[in-house]
């Protein structure tokens, strides 16, 4: 990503990573039917009550592997291949701390937690059946998305997009034996999505091993206190980023509850759509993260600038075709999931308004990629709680005046929001490309 033709660099990593998101939605989608179909509707309902637990954990350990992985990919543009390892080594260690604390602690609490988000007794049973298994599986999860992270720092977003179409497949696979073979229930569906995880965790090791500069046990040999804690304070804001943007969710969640069994149901179809679309916003943002980050630590202040600008043209081109799905085509999207025409009339003018405003979407992955890519994960971390204070605020004022159409405009200005506080910090000497004045005293952002 340090040399060569920008465009064709960021085009060509950005393109396994966006189908491999698309993948990853696709076996979210027929994990989804496999156990509405394969076992009932009520256990379909115990896995849905999970969510805000696996939306919760798994953006923490997804976003603190991402920020560890911004020191890997500064080393590698640095073409520090010691360092490399060192971070690849710390990252491991701390991964799996981090995965298995939240698999013991999750497990002794998850009950509690269910029956505080007031899940309904006849499927608490069932809930609990299914995220035990998950969260039993939880150290492979974190280490499978930190091996990915890594790779894709290193520059290589394939062998993660061919270990996310193994695992989806497998996943698919395993659903339909565990499920309607097997009839093992809830429980079958989570050990299908954790031995996904395995056969992922297994390429993804593969492509790191056939990449000779990387060694784990190289890094290990070293004296690494230092850079722990210097990972540990990047990785951590992203982590909780990620937690606040589930807590975000789960406020709007609240007051679209409020409105009726049809707007709970137009919201939950207009979410699918919107995942799978945003998918390609994420990978956008993921693959300016890793560009960004290998060319600061290059100190090819110059390229990353021009990079920004092709992120923000590639943004809207990208977008405009996204934007024209959701405006004209996101009713009938939404009626191959749902028929009812009141329904229906709330998703198309749900995804209506946030058609509009999806360019902000990918503007903001792309700055908010890029701060972190050169290792400022503070001020990604405070827009979090700033959207978390809007959609409260602006939840509850606007939900009297104009109730759904009002929460469909909460969830597109939030995205303004953070876009007016990225500018306002990047015009600030401490994130600025041109003056590394907090990176100088660390050697360009490492610590030796």
């Amino acid at each position: 990503m340090t040399e060569g033709s920008i465009a064709k660099n960021i085009i060509l990593f950005y393109i396994p990573l966006a189908i491999g998101g698309l993948f990853q939605q696709l076996y979210s989608f027929v994990d989804s039917v496999v156990v509405g179909r394969g076992i009932g509707a009520q256990a379909l309902a115990a896995v849905g009550a999970t969510s805000i637990v696996v939306w919760l954990t798994l953006g923490f350990a997804m976003g603190l592997t991402r920020g560890f992985c911004i020191h890997i990919s500064q080393a590698y543009g640095k073409k520090d291949y010691h360092l490399v390892n060192r971070g690849f080594f710390v990252a491991s260690v701390l991964s799996l701390i981090v995965g298995a604390m939240i698999s013991i602690v999750g497990s002794l609490a998850i009950r509690d937690f269910l029956i505080l988000m007031h899940t309904p007794g006849e499927i608490l049973e069932q809930s609990l059946d299914y995220i035990k298994v998950i969260l039993l599986g939880f150290v492979i999860t974190v280490l499978n998305n930190l091996f990915m992270s890594v790779l894709q720092s290193l520059g290589d977003s394939s062998t993660p997009f061919w270990a996310l179409l193994v695992s989806s497949v497998t996943n698919i696979g395993l659903d339909c034996v565990f499920v309607l073979t097997l009839k093992w229930g809830v429980q079958g569906a989570a050990a299908a999505t954790v031995l996904s995880q395995v056969f992922s965790f297994a390429i993804c090791a593969a492509g790191l091993k056939r990449l000779k500069f990387v060694s784990i046990l190289d890094g290990s040999k070293s004296k690494n206190a230092r850079l722990t804690v210097r990972m540990l304070k990047t990785g951590l804001p992203v982590g909780i980023m990620s937690m606040v943007t589930a807590v975000g969710g789960m406020i709007l969640q609240f007051f679209v509850n409020d409105l009726g069994a049809s707007a709970v149901a137009a919201y939950a179809a207009s979410t699918k759509i919107r995942s799978v679309i945003g998918e390609f916003s994420n990978a956008l943002g993921m693959t300016f993260m890793t560009f960004v980050g290998q060319n600061y630590g290059a100190q090819k202040y110059d390229r990353i600038k021009a990079g920004v600008r092709m992120g923000v043209l590639l943004s809207i081109l990208i977008h405009i075709p996204l934007s024209a799905v959701e405006i004209f085509g996101g009713k009938r999207i939404a009626s191959l999931m749902v028929t009812d025409p009141p329904v229906l009339e709330l998703c198309r003018q749900y995804l209506l308004i946030v058609g509009i405003f999806v360019f902000f979407l990918g503007f903001l992955m792309v700055f908010r990629n890029c701060i972190q890519g050169m290792g400022n994960t503070w001020i990604p971390m405070l827009s979090g709680g700033l959207e978390v204070f809007s959609r409260l605020i602006f939840g509850y004022w606007l939900y009297g005046d104009c109730r759904c159409r009002s929460l469909c405009m909460d969830q597109r200005q939030h995205y303004a929001r953070k876009l007016i506080f990225y500018f306002v910090s990047e015009s600030s000497p401490d994130t600025n490309t041109g003056k590394h004045n907090r990176y100088k005293e660390h050697k360009n952002g490492f610590i030796k």
